[in-house]
């Protein structure tokens, strides 16, 4: 008799006749254990288990080829990670400006003040809907691009902080002159 991967084999002792001594079988599963004692089982019952076993087992296999692709490409990925951290950039939005800066570190690579900030713009051509992220661009009174920030998940989250952050900046300026002018 030739096992199928999810098949129920019998083992006990003498020549494996069920005859002899059904309670003292036991019923090695290959994946999980269920009822002790298939003889009460309905045949219907028992060919659908053995197919949900089939079907697990087969599952299991395809999903350790996946397994070791992704073992075989995680050094790719973490060494694109860690150059990304050593030559990317990151951005950092104050309540004075927003910066460009190296990923490693705090060199400033650009800086653009809020009160220079005209508007703030997500470009059209850059969205990725299913990564969710796009550009964004600041831009002053003139139209020129004073800064184009790339790759932002959830532009339209980190548009309303910019605009946000620049009307409060400016509220602030304002009081602040009217508290100077009071002097």
């Amino acid at each position: 008799m030739v096992l199928e991967p999810g098949d129920l084999a019998v083992r006990g002792p003498g020549n494996g006749n069920k005859e002899q001594n059904p309670a003292s079988y036991q019923w090695d599963r290959p994946l999980f254990e269920f009822a002790r004692h298939s003889q009460s089982m309905s045949r219907a019952a028992r060919d659908a288990l053995r197919k949900i076993i089939r079907t697990t087992f087969v599952l299991l296999q395809e999903r350790s080829i996946s397994y070791v692709f992704a073992l075989a490409t995680a050094p790719l990925g973490a060494a694109i990670y860690l150059i990304l951290k050593v030559v990317g950039t990151r951005y950092l939005i104050t309540n004075r400006s927003v910066k460009q800066l190296s990923s490693l570190g705090f060199r400033q690579l650009s800086s653009v003040a809020l009160a220079q900030i005209a508007d703030v713009s997500i470009d059209p051509d850059s969205r990725q809907n299913f990564y969710k992220t796009g550009d964004i661009r600041l831009t002053n009174a003139a139209g020129d691009t004073l800064m184009l920030i790339r790759g932002v998940p959830y532009p339209d989250r980190y548009r309303q902080v910019i605009l946000e952050t620049r009307d409060a900046r400016g509220m602030v300026a304002a009081s602040l002159a009217r508290i100077q002018a009071r002097k």
